[in-house]
């Protein structure tokens, strides 16, 4: 931590390097009453006193936005929900504003933060030290936020998306914002099925009654009914998929019928990293299960399968009215389940010939 001795308050606030901090989310209310994170008047001073005219504050709180009103306008927001990776397409714009922000003059820095100034911060950080090469390997860009926080990053997804990252990095000859993370969204895949080895311990008897929701873009596109009563011996649960259709980020969420509130476990990944049209996730890959470290809820054995096909003839497509999709201005293209139609830039789906909104 850092210190505005002027001000005569701490502020907390931690150089992971010369050119890249970290902090607690700057809030408007006074410092004691109970608000997690900095005074947002002692972090204005702070940085005006050490780095007037040079930094930058960005903010990776979906939940709260800063104000471009806030810190003589120099903020960037680029949210993501708690406890989640961030998507490809945020992590290319926020690497976008960093690179540009950064070359400009070589006395400029990044603030980055969030509630805590915590893991997705540190998700983002990580990110931007191996595409400074400050880095080489995902291990060691966790390895210099954790010296230099005191945090870590423990959230398998989290971690994941980082290791996505460095496999773009060495497959894009040094590149240091992959093209990969504007391409993500051409492998579309089927999810076929969901196989779960090994049943969690969720109720008095040892077992539990499992559904999963999948996600993507934010938006819960298919739930599975509770499967029955499972007896604590059993081997391996199926989920039928129905086929669902998924494409770059992906959130799969496991409950037990009787929980009131939060899930078993998650796992988000990306559709561009799944070759065989299969992918497996042991215990320590998957979100919450990972905490489990005495096996109480989850066998040192757990893990999930998901199955996917392909098929040629779905595709995504962003064309505007009247483009590659329609031969003809004139002929408008209507989703063939709400029967509305799709407007001029908004994405679709077309799956056997028919067209739908995406």
């Amino acid at each position: 931590k850092r210190y505005n001795q002027n001000a005569g308050s701490a502020v907390d606030v931690s150089y992971i390097s010369d050119r890249v901090l970290a902090m607690s989310f700057p809030s408007e209310k006074k410092s004691g009453s109970g608000v997690e994170g900095n005074n947002y008047k002692d972090t204005y001073k702070f940085l005006e006193e050490t780095h007037k005219d040079h930094y930058k504050v960005v903010n990776c709180c979906l939940e709260k936005q800063l104000s471009p009103s806030q810190f003589n306008g120099k903020v960037s927001n680029y949210g993501f929900e708690k406890s989640s990776p961030p998507s490809f397409p945020l992590m290319h714009a926020f690497l976008t504003d960093a690179h540009s922000f950064l070359n400009a003059d070589a006395l400029n820095i990044l603030a980055v933060t969030c509630s805590s100034g915590g893991s997705r911060s540190g998700t983002l950080i990580s990110i931007l030290l191996l595409s400074l090469f400050s880095c080489q390997t995902t291990s060691e860009a966790l390895l210099v936020f954790r010296s230099h926080r005191a945090k870590e990053i423990k959230i398998p997804s989290q971690i994941r998306y980082i290791k996505y990252f460095e496999s773009f990095l060495k497959s894009s000859k040094h590149s240091k914002i992959p093209p990969q993370l504007l391409q993500s969204s051409a492998t579309l895949l089927k999810l076929n099925l969901i196989r779960m080895h090994t049943i969690p311990k969720f109720n008095r008897k040892g077992s539990c009654e499992p559904w999963v929701a999948i996600s993507r873009a934010k938006r819960r596109i298919f739930f599975s009914k509770p499967i029955k009563l499972v007896s604590s011996g059993t081997r391996t649960i199926d989920f039928n998929c129905e086929n669902t259709i998924v494409d770059s980020d992906v959130k799969i969420e496991f409950f037990h019928k009787s929980m009131k509130k939060g899930t078993m476990f998650d796992v988000f990944f990306n559709t561009s990293q799944i070759s065989n049209n299969t992918i497996s996730f042991r215990k320590q890959d998957l979100d919450k299960a990972v905490k489990d470290e005495a096996h109480k809820k989850f066998q040192p054995t757990f893990k999930i399968e998901l199955f996917f096909s392909s098929d040629k003839e779905n595709k995504l497509d962003n064309n505007k009215a009247g483009g590659a999709t329609n031969q003809n201005k004139q002929n408008t293209r209507t989703c063939e389940e709400c029967k509305k139609e799709i407007g001029e830039g908004e994405w679709s789906l077309k799956s056997e010939g028919k067209l739908y909104h995406w």
